[in-house]
């Protein structure tokens, strides 16, 4: 159970460091993963799932706080269309 909470706050900090500055994430994390003894079985999901999370809440927040509009017919969701 430790070994999942460390390999899921390791998978966070790259996130969040990728989204401030655009640097690649994956290619970062993954070879840190695997030096500090993780199996490939379990770097790659969990490369995977934080970054989906790490991509998906972006926008959520920005819609939430009024900076997009993803409302269907939203001018934001007519631009990402």
């Amino acid at each position: 159970m430790l070994g999942a909470v460390v390999l899921a706050l390791t998978a966070l900090l790259p996130q969040y460091v990728s989204s401030i500055l655009g640097m690649g994430y994956g290619t970062a994390l993954a070879p840190l993963l695997n030096i500090i003894s993780f199996p490939v079985k379990e770097v790659v999901p969990a490369v995977v799932i934080s970054q989906l999370a790490g991509n998906s809440l972006p926008p959520i927040l920005h819609h939430k706080v009024g900076n997009a509009d993803f409302r269907i017919g939203g001018e934001s969701m007519h631009i990402v269309l």
